[in-house]
C-alpha cells in the first residue's frame, strides 16, 4: 500500500498511516473506534462490565477483520500461533464468568500488550535478526549497569550479607527474586550477540558482563532463578541434535508435559512436610511450607472448575474458597496472598485445563520448531534461545514472572527472537504493510496503558488509604477511597477491596455502612473480613439473625483460624441466650494449633526470639479476648 492510498497521522517523530478506503469501510472502521472508546469511557461507570466487555469484544472482532490480510502475509500459522491466539481469546472471554470484571479486564489488558509485543517484535526481528540482536545485548547491558549500581548503593548500606539481609537487595525492582530473574533473562541476548562473530573488544565487554551476571545471581541466592540457570545449562548440552516438525509430535510432547507438570505437583501437594527438628519425611524451609499449602488450595480450586477456570485474574478472589486450612504469609501473620507462587496452577485454576493446554502447547510448538531448524548460523541462535525459554519454563514452576509486567515483557521479546530464528524462510524478507492493524494495535496498547496507569494511580491512593487508617483519619480514608476505586481496580494487591476500607471509615464516623460492605462482598465473595463484618452488621443493625449467622459461619469455613469470626458469631449467640451455642462456637477455635502454624511458617525466615515475640503477642490478645467472652456466657448461663 503506498502513500497515495494513506492518510498520515503526524503526532511529533510518529506517523501514523491510515488507509484510504470505500465509504463503508470507514464507516465500519470508525464505529469500531467509538465502540474501543465506549467500552473505557467513564461515562459508562454505572454500567454492568459485561456490557462494557460486548462493546470491548466487539471492537476487537472488527479489528481482526481489518487485519485479516496482515495476519495473513506476515504471521506464520503454526500449531503454536494458533494456540496462543486462542489462549488469549480464552483470556477475553473469562471475563464473562469471572467473579471481579475489574481484575479480569486488567489481566486481559496485559495479554493484549503481550500479545501486539509478539507481533510486532517477530515482525521487526525477522527483516535483520542479527542488527535487532545486537541492539536488544546493548540494551541489556545498559539496563544490568544501571541497576547493578543501585544494588551495590544497597549493598553497602547492609550491616551483614547473610541470607535474610540480602532481601533488601532490590535494585529497580521490588523484590530480590525480580531483581534476580530479570539478570537471567538479560543474559539472553548478550550471549546471541557472542554467537555473532563480534570484534575482540566487544567480545571482551561481553563476557565480563555476562560474568558479573552470573556473580550476582549466585550471590542474591534466589533459589528459583538458580532453578532457571540449572534448566538454561542442562538444555544448552542436550539440545544439539535435530528432529523433524510434526503436528502430531506437539500434541504428544504438550500431553506428557502437562500430565508430568499437574501429576507431579499433585503427587508433591499429597506429602506431609515435617517440622524444624523433626526426623523423617519431607524436609523444608518455610517458603516451601507455604507454596505446598497454596497448591493444595489451588487444585481444590482446579477440581471446582477444572475445564474453564474460575476467570482470568481471579485467583486472589478465588482461593479462599477453597478454605485456606491454617495457611500463614511470612510477612504478615495472615493468609492474605495474590498468586500460587506457580504461574501454571496459575493459569490451570483461572482458565481451566483447556487455558494449560492451550499455552503449554504453544511453547511446545515453539521449541519442537527451533529443533527443527538446521545447524546453521540462525539454527544455532535458536537453540541458545529455547534454552533460556526451557530456564524460564523451569522458574514458572516455582515463582510468577507473568504477575511482573517487565518481566512478562522481556520473556515475550526472547520468544519472539526465538520465534524469528526457527523460521529461518521468513527472514530478511519484504513485510507487506497493512498500516490498519498499527492503527488498531496502537489503539490497543493505548487502551491497556490507559487501565494499567489508571490501576497504578489507583494503587497510589491505596498507600494513603492505609497511611491514614494507621492516623485514624477517617474522613481522608474515605476519600481516597472514592479516588482509589476505578472500574479498573477495586481490590489491593492482597486482594481486600477498597470498598471494605471505606466500610471501615463510614462506620467509625457512625455513617450507614451496611450497603458499602456488601458492595465489598460482591468484589471478594470469600473474604473473610468482609464475611465477619458484615454478619457483625447484618446483626446489629437490621437485626438479621439469620442472615448474620450465615455470614460469620462462612467466614469459618473460609478461614479455621480466624479468631474474629469466632468471637462475633459467640458475641451473637449470647445476645440471643444462647449460651451453650456461644460456648460450643470458642471451643472449636484452637489458638494452640494456630500458634503452632504460625512459629512453624516463621521459624526460617527470623530469628527465633523475635518471631515468638510478635506471635506471642498476637495469641495473648486473642486468648484474653476468647476468655473474655466465655466467662460472660458462663456467667449468664
Amino acid at each position: 500500500m503506498n502513500k497515495r492510498n494513506n492518510y498520515t497521522l503526524k503526532l511529533g517523530y510518529l506517523k501514523i498511516a491510515i488507509p484510504k478506503t470505500e465509504w463503508y469501510q470507514r464507516l465500519v472502521f470508525g464505529f469500531m473506534v467509538c465502540l474501543s472508546t465506549l467500552s473505557f469511557s467513564p461515562q459508562l461507570a454505572d454500567m454492568s462490565n459485561i456490557v462494557r466487555f460486548t462493546f470491548t469484544a466487539i471492537a476487537v472482532l472488527i479489528a481482526l477483520i481489518f487485519g485479516r490480510q496482515y495476519i495473513k502475509n506476515n504471521l506464520p500459522i503454526t500449531i503454536g500461533t494458533v494456540a496462543f491466539t486462542l489462549f488469549v481469546a480464552l483470556q477475553m472471554v473469562s471475563i464473562l464468568w469471572a467473579p471481579n470484571k475489574a481484575e479480569a479486564v486488567f489481566e486481559v489488558a496485559k495479554w493484549a500488550i503481550v500479545f501486539v509485543t509478539l507481533l510486532f517484535t517477530y515482525s521487526f526481528a525477522r527483516q535483520k535478526p542479527a542488527h535487532f540482536i545486537t541492539m536488544m545485548a546493548v540494551v541489556s547491558g545498559v539496563i544490568f549497569i544501571i541497576s547493578l549500581i543501585f544494588a551495590i548503593y544497597q549493598m553497602s548500606q547492609l550491616g551483614d550479607f547473610s541470607w535474610s539481609s540480602r532481601y533488601a537487595i532490590t535494585s529497580l525492582f521490588t523484590h530480590k527474586g525480580t531483581y534476580s530473574i530479570m539478570i537471567f533473562l538479560s543474559m539472553a541476548f548478550p550471549l546471541l550477540r557472542l554467537r555473532l562473530r563480534p570484534s575482540l573488544t566487544t567480545k571482551v565487554f561481553y563476557i565480563i558482563l555476562l560474568a558479573t551476571q552470573i556473580g550476582m545471581i549466585l550471590f542474591l541466592q534466589a533459589r528459583a532463578t538458580w532453578v532457571a540457570m540449572a534448566a538454561t545449562i542442562i538444555a544448552l548440552t542436550i539440545i544439539g541434535f535435530r528432529i523433524s516438525y510434526k503436528w502430531y509430535y506437539v500434541v504428544a510432547t504438550t500431553l506428557i508435559f502437562c500430565v508430568v507438570l499437574v501429576g507431579g505437583l499433585r503427587l508433591f501437594c499429597q506429602y506431609e512436610l515435617n517440622e524444624p527438628g523433626q526426623e523423617g519425611g519431607l524436609r523444608a524451609s518455610a517458603s516451601i511450607h507455604e507454596r505446598h499449602g497454596l497448591w493444595k488450595m489451588t487444585f481444590r480450586m482446579v477440581d471446582e472448575h477444572p475445564i474453564l477456570g474460575c476467570g482470568t485474574g481471579n485467583w486472589k478472589v478465588c482461593y479462599p474458597s477453597a478454605g485456606t486450612y491454617d495457611i500463614f504469609s511470612i510477612n504478615t501473620l495472615d493468609y492474605n496472598f495474590s498468586r500460587p507462587h506457580d504461574d501454571y496452577l496459575r493459569i490451570l485454576s483461572e482458565t481451566g485445563y483447556i487455558g494449560l493446554t492451550l499455552i503449554i502447547t504453544s511453547l511446545i510448538s515453539l521449541l519442537l520448531r527451533a529443533l527443527s531448524t538446521k545447524r546453521n548460523r540462525y539454527g544455532k541462535l535458536a537453540r541458545l534461545t529455547i534454552a533460556f525459554i526451557i530456564g524460564i519454563m523451569g522458574f514458572t514452576v516455582f515463582d510468577f514472572p507473568i504477575d511482573r509486567m517487565e518481566i512478562f515483557i522481556w520473556i515475550t521479546l526472547i520468544c519472539a527472537t526465538a520465534a524469528t530464528l526457527s523460521l529461518p524462510k521468513h527472514i530478511n524478507k519484504q513485510i507487506k504493510r497493512y498500516e490498519t492493524l498499527y492503527f488498531v494495535s496502537v489503539i490497543i496498547i493505548t487502551l491497556s496503558l490507559f487501565i494499567g496507569i489508571t490501576r497504578w494511580r489507583s494503587e497510589s491512593h491505596y498507600v494513603d488509604i492505609v497511611t491514614s487508617i494507621r492516623n485514624r483519619q477517617w474522613k481522608e480514608v474515605e476519600m481516597h477511597c472514592n479516588k482509589a476505586r476505578t472500574s479498573w481496580y477495586n481490590l489491593t494487591p492482597l486482594g481486600m477491596p477498597i470498598a471494605y476500607y471505606e466500610g471501615m471509615a463510614l462506620e467509625y464516623q457512625n455513617k450507614p455502612a451496611i450497603e458499602t460492605f456488601h458492595s465489598a462482598l460482591k468484589a471478594s465473595p470469600w473474604c473473610k473480613q468482609v464475611l465477619t463484618d458484615l454478619g457483625r452488621l447484618e446483626y446489629k443493625i437490621k437485626q438479621n439473625t439469620d442472615t448474620a449467622i450465615l455470614f460469620l459461619q462462612k467466614a469459618i469455613k473460609i478461614s479455621p483460624a480466624y479468631s474474629y469470626a469466632y468471637f462475633n458469631l459467640a458475641q451473637l449467640y449470647i445476645y440471643e441466650h444462647e449460651w451453650q451455642k456461644a460456648i460450643e462456637v470458642l471451643d472449636m477455635l484452637d489458638l494452640d494449633k494456630k500458634e503452632h502454624e504460625l512459629k512453624r511458617m516463621t521459624w526460617h525466615y527470623h530469628h527465633g526470639e523475635t518471631a515468638d515475640y510478635y506471635i506471642n503477642k498476637l495469641v495473648t490478645t486473642e486468648r484474653k479476648t476468647m476468655h473474655r467472652i466465655r466467662k460472660q456466657a458462663e456467667t449468664m448461663q
